[in-house]
């Protein structure tokens, strides 16, 4: 399970409660459901994190229906990148290998899966590339954006637009 995953990986996460429930709605994507879910949660409640071990632990288990391809997109590069770095340790912490040449945060895949991890901002290019799972987290940078019609706009356009038609539905 994404608990006992995160357990052996990340043994100091606080799984409180909530963590549990949201590892336990994101159950189905060990199966190869489909799953779409928003999360509002306060800030500093774990919700990135746990987010970050079930890419994990998606990258670093053989799915049902094949070939994992995950994007994680956030309101900016600097921040996408960061969490890739995160993925990275756990995906290490479990076992696996991040393919040797691909030290990149950006783009880079997993040794023993195959498994393939994208990380940008919601403004980057997109194109070119279908991906079997999106995480979208902390899409806009702080209130002032939130409170933008304008901003709101442009971030909803960019996911339904430029990601939401890179999602390769399970079949």
């Amino acid at each position: 399970t994404f608990d006992e995953f995160a357990a052996r990986v990340f043994p100091r996460f606080k799984r409180y409660p909530y963590v549990l429930e949201l590892f336990a709605e994101m159950d189905g994507l060990r199966y190869g459901e489909a799953l779409r879910l928003l999360l509002r949660m306060p800030p500093r409640h774990g919700k990135t994190t746990a987010i970050l071990l079930v890419i994990a632990y998606l990258l670093t288990h053989h799915m049902p229906n094949g070939e994992v391809q995950v994007a994680y997109v956030t309101y900016g590069d600097s921040l996408s990148h960061a969490k890739s770095r995160e993925v990275q340790r756990y995906v290490r912490a479990a076992g696996c290998t991040i393919a040797r040449g691909e030290s990149a945060v950006n783009e880079w895949s997993v040794v023993e899966t195959g498994a393939r991890f994208c990380a940008g901002g919601i403004d980057t290019a997109w194109t070119g590339k279908g991906y079997t799972h999106i995480f979208g987290d902390d899409l806009m940078k702080n209130s002032e954006e939130a409170r933008s019609g304008l901003r709101r706009d442009n971030r909803w356009t960019a996911w339904s637009v430029d990601l939401a038609t890179r999602l390769d539905e399970p079949e």
